[in-house]
């Protein structure tokens, strides 16, 4: 039947031996593939990524899984899970990165690049598509580019996996006591410092991570793992320090490769490692201790009495009285990175210098409340003020705080304005803009509206350095709805006065009652 198929067709016996020859070539071809991905056992295939946002929405990910699934090969959900794979197996990892593009000489093409876990590129598929719609140019792209694996001769042969050598990761001797330890005795911790424990998920294994600060980074240290690759004192992760509450971090996978990405730190104690760039599950987790809120700490009667520091203080602020007992709000950028709080309070005309420690904070919407904890300290008389959240543009606001400590003197000042706009810089929601104006030293200092209710708290000026054209009287406010929210997270905090007990007064009568509950924050 060939053979007359070939003579009705008019091929010669030389176009027969080319198309034999042609056709053992590709067979060939296919083995060496074959022999190719004989050596890998699993196969991690990324999501794709669209422009303009979307993960997968053609279905490309899902097929390319099905195919190689079709095959043999075990698939990785999520590149998590290969932390969970016996470190001797790691080397049969196979990564399937995927690229697509559209309409490139009227088709839409799809590109597959296998790698293993080191990078080094083993095999590259393509192909190209045209149909009636995205959907079907896709579909086709792709089950031509899965050409070469659908017509392989697959099977697992562990002599044939590659040499992939499995690199190692700084190690300490630090255990879970050890960094108990440094936490109970170190002078301040940054927010991002404690013992934390992964939340888990369908995808993630269980590991408990103590973090401290090394130098100008934060180390992530393993203290218990069910994974086998990871030990005791293995560094997995390091955070440097980027911008309020977030963190570049440079983690580190199964084969000890790192991934480049970025955390961020709320108010609960809960790190998100950010992994959308791999089309992955973020890795969350929650902090176990020391516990972020200090709602329950030491009693006045046990605390220590106010030492002076050593030096001069490094930054200044402002905050104001939010409890009889001594927690104090403010800017979050005004306590970050500290080793030590002192608070200056004017009471009945005599200065007191008290001890403080950070009760909770907000990094993300720069909120922080603190609380003074030192022995020789006398509780409040009932607060004056409450909460407002609600303001329109064009309402009479005022500050009281302690503006460049160092040059204007310690004495408190005061000043007024209107509120601008409902938004701060790029239209952001958190902010209010104002004409009230603010110095260095007043960021952390109470925003009132003529009834003398509490609507924000003073925060940020916007100067010419920062946007290269002529400023005025441009300044921001954190709206009092993030301060509630900050004292939620501290359940010992007394609830304000629905009211406040200076509504019909005139500013310098509010002023003269505010004086003794604002205070002066001196960070070291």
């Amino acid at each position: 039947m060939i053979h007359s198929y070939f003579l009705d067709s008019s091929y010669s016996m030389k176009t027969i031996k080319s198309l034999l020859v042609s056709l053992f070539v590709i067979a060939g071809t296919i083995n060496c593939f074959a022999q190719q991905l004989d050596g890998f056992k699993y196969v991690y295939v990324e999501t794709c990524q669209y422009t303009g946002g979307g993960s997968d929405v053609w279905g490309i990910s899902a097929q390319v899984r099905q195919a190689f699934a079709d095959k043999g090969f075990s698939i990785i959900s999520d590149m998590n899970l290969i932390n969970s794979i016996k470190p001797h197996d790691s080397n049969t990892v196979l990564y399937c990165a995927i690229d697509h593009t559209n309409i490139i000489d009227g088709y839409n093409t799809v590109s597959l690049t296998l790698s293993d876990l080191t990078g080094n590129t083993v095999m590259v598929c393509s192909g190209r598509g045209i149909g009636l719609t995205r959907q079907s140019d896709y579909t086709k792209a792709t089950r031509n580019a899965l050409s070469k694996i659908v017509n392989m001769s697959y099977h697992y042969d562990p002599s044939k996996a590659p040499n992939v050598q499995v690199a190692n990761v700084e190690h300490s001797d630090y255990t879970e006591p050890k960094i108990r330890e440094y936490l109970d005795t170190a002078t301040r911790l940054t927010a991002i410092e404690g013992i934390y424990k992964v939340i888990p998920n369908e995808n993630s294994s269980h590991y408990r991570i103590g973090i401290i600060k090394d130098g100008d980074f934060y180390k992530g240290i393993i203290l218990d793992s069910d994974i086998e690759a990871w030990k005791v004192g293995d560094v997995k992760v390091v955070f440097e320090k980027a911008n309020m509450g977030l963190y570049s971090a440079c983690w580190y996978m199964v084969n000890k490769t790192s991934f480049e990405t970025f955390a961020q730190v709320d108010s609960r104690g809960i790190i998100k490692v950010d992994f959308s760039g791999r089309g992955e599950k973020d890795v969350r987790m929650l902090k176990l201790y020391p516990l972020t809120t200090a709602s329950s700490g030491v009693e006045s009667s046990d605390a220590p009495a106010y030492i002076p520091p050593a030096g001069q203080p490094k930054a200044s602020g402002t905050g104001f009285i939010i409890s009889k007992d001594g927690y104090i709000a403010t800017n979050f950028h005004v306590i970050d990175d500290n080793n030590g709080i002192i608070v200056d309070c004017v009471r009945a005309g005599k200065l007191y210098h008290y001890n403080a420690e950070v009760a909770t904070y907000d990094a993300k919407n720069d909120v922080a409340i603190i609380k003074i904890n030192d022995s020789g300290f006398i509780p409040f008389k009932s607060i004056p003020y409450s909460i407002d959240t609600k303001i329109g543009i064009g309402a009479d606001v005022f500050t009281i705080g302690y503006p460049l400590n160092a040059v204007m003197g310690t004495n408190y000042k005061v000043t007024n304005g209107i509120i601008s706009a409902k938004t701060g810089i790029n239209d952001d929601t958190r902010y209010y803009q104002m004409t009230v104006p603010i110095q260095p030293g007043n960021s952390g200092g109470p925003l009132l509206n003529s009834q003398g209710n509490i609507v924000g708290i003073t925060s940020a000026t916007l100067n010419e350095q920062v946007i290269s054209t002529n400023v005025q009287n441009v300044n921001y406010s954190v709206k009092a709805l993030y301060l509630l929210n900050a004292i939620n997270n501290v359940p010992a905090i007394e609830e304000l006065p629905e009211e406040s007990t200076m509504s019909g007064m005139n500013l310098e009568q509010m002023v003269e009652v505010l004086k003794d509950y604002i205070c002066l924050i001196k960070i070291f």
